[in-house]
């Protein structure tokens, strides 16, 4: 009997893990991706502004300013196979969010992939693509798949770390494990370095689970 109680308490947990997920979940997916485009656009603008390549950055400000969304994909990818390599990586990312939000994740998963290992990236942006790599398996609930390319991030002292560790959590919570969800929760509550925004919402969550 007792057995059929645990399994009940279990199937109740997993239930409960999922329900989150499905209430915290694509914020948190969101406010990483909204973290990543903000600070792309930093770093594209400081390239900018730093670059000697005038043709190639008069260029990419024009792509941008000119022609319908509807294309913008297709002639971002052809820049970013024509220009200087700092331009590509932000050219391929601008194209990359475009497919997302077109609906083909897997282009957009494949691209941020291909950046997180590229030498030619900014290791900041190689780190931001694979977060964003990270929020897309995330959404499809892979948890083994996020913690697999967030490892590096979630390293003690990484300005990513705490933003990693709350896609795991939200994995885990998609995959029904909510007991892996809180021990990543409690390691951002915890953190004496930690923003005040991601503790309160790891916060909320510990609560729920509870």
């Amino acid at each position: 009997m007792a057995d059929i109680f645990r399994e009940v308490d279990e199937e109740l947990r997993e239930d409960r893990a999922k329900q989150l997920w499905a209430r915290y979940g694509k914020y948190v997916i969101g406010g990483a991706v909204a973290v990543v485009a903000i600070v792309a656009g930093v770093i594209g603008w400081d390239n900018y502004q730093a670059s000697q390549k005038a043709d190639a950055s008069a260029r990419f400000e024009q792509l941008l300013q000119s022609g319908g969304e509807a294309d913008l994909r297709q002639r971002l990818t052809e820049f970013a196979g024509e220009t200087t390599p700092g331009y590509s990586v932000v050219a391929r990312l601008r194209a990359a969010a475009i497919a997302r939000e077109q609906g083909d994740a897997d282009a957009a998963l494949a691209t941020y992939r291909d950046i997180a290992t590229s030498a030619e990236a900014d290791p900041l942006l190689q780190d931001l693509s694979a977060l964003l790599a990270a929020s897309i398996l995330a959404d499809r609930g892979d948890s083994a798949g996020v913690d697999g390319t967030v490892v590096a991030l979630t390293a003690e002292g990484h300005p990513l770390r705490y933003q990693a560790l709350e896609l795991q959590a939200v994995a885990a919570l998609a995959a029904g494990d909510s007991g892996k969800a809180r021990g990543f929760l409690d390691q951002i509550v915890g953190a004496d370095d930690a923003t005040s925004t991601l503790q309160a919402r790891a916060a909320e969550l510990i609560a729920a689970l509870e």
